[in-house]
């Protein structure tokens, strides 16, 4: 029987059941590992947030790559309470696929980073290949590209880059604040 714990919220917050189901998903592969070394060869500013940080093992390799302080947040993805510009770096991975509406995610993002976000989506779909939790939105260059063009308006310079990985390729989106 599900409960209200067990349910998900149209929030981005993961289920108990779904963090449980996660440590046995993508972190198998070597895919994860060669987000966070892309994830920290682009932070910027002394704070880094891992907005959906999950189980937290990519803050951790995030904070070992980079000898910063990584804060894992794990609650409201669409509000998360911060003040405006926290945090350097903002980032994510492999988390917006999962959103109702990641649109939200990325502008909380935009609002409370100061110098970087930087976002990283699985390229097309790839639900044959997903372990965890179900895939809501499908991403090549041109819709991440455009989702983000559309929050920003252009105002940030922004850079897509893709990550080849033999089990999943990624796209890694940075929008560039400061």
């Amino acid at each position: 029987m599900e409960t209200n714990n067990d349910r998900v919220e149209d929030i981005g917050k993961y289920s108990k059941q779904q963090l449980e189901d996660a440590r046995f998903g993508w972190l198998l592969y070597d895919a994860p590992y060669k987000c966070a070394r892309y994830i920290g060869q682009m932070v910027s500013g002394k704070s880094v947030f891992d907005m959906g940080a999950g189980t937290g093992i990519m803050a951790k390799i995030v904070a070992a790559i980079t000898n910063k302080q990584v804060y894992p947040y794990e609650g409201n993805l669409y509000f998360t309470d911060y003040p405006d510009e926290q945090f350097g770096t903002v980032y994510s991975s492999h988390v917006l696929e999962h959103l109702a509406e990641p649109e939200k995610m990325i502008k909380e993002s935009i609002r409370i980073a100061s110098k970087k976000v930087i976002h990283i989506v699985p390229q097309g779909n790839v639900d044959h290949l997903n372990l965890g939790t179900p895939h809501l939105r499908y991403f090549n260059r041109k819709t991440l590209y455009n989702m983000v063009f559309e929050i920003t308006k252009g105002r940030y310079p922004t850079t897509i880059t893709f990550i080849e990985d033999c089990h999943m390729n990624s796209l890694m989106i940075t929008i560039h604040k400061g």
